[in-house]
């Protein structure tokens, strides 16, 4: 089950995505955080993280929809199922970071087949 302060700072999170505001998103990530995106190794550190989201967030309409949390094990993470605005789904857990609690250090996505 999903603590409701770790609830509040996805929301927290997920609003500054969707607002597209890239220094807001990026005070969410540890500073040697990695993405890996279907398997693959997408960004590490925050300076690739930063990149990326560059060109995510360039369209203006694109966001994203909390659909719902999934279970996960202990507080030490986030598990949510996304919606784009493209309709597609992700799976995505946020691992938070020992040495800063509040920060994301490793984050798993994967499209889901919906």
């Amino acid at each position: 089950m999903v603590s409701s302060a770790r609830k509040c700072q996805y929301e927290k999170y997920l609003s500054a995505l969707n607002k597209h505001r890239l220094e807001e998103i990026l005070e969410f990530y540890d500073k040697d955080c990695r993405i890996v995106f279907d398997y693959d190794t997408v960004a590490v550190g925050i300076d690739e993280i930063q990149s990326m989201f560059v060109d995510t967030i360039s369209d203006a309409e694109y966001s994203y929809e909390l659909v719902e949390y999934l279970p996960v094990h202990g507080d030490d993470q986030i598990r949510v199922h996304l919606k784009r605005t493209d309709n597609s789904h992700l799976a995505v857990t946020y691992l938070f970071s020992k040495a800063s609690p509040q920060k994301y250090t490793l984050v798993f996505a994967t499209f889901l087949n919906i």
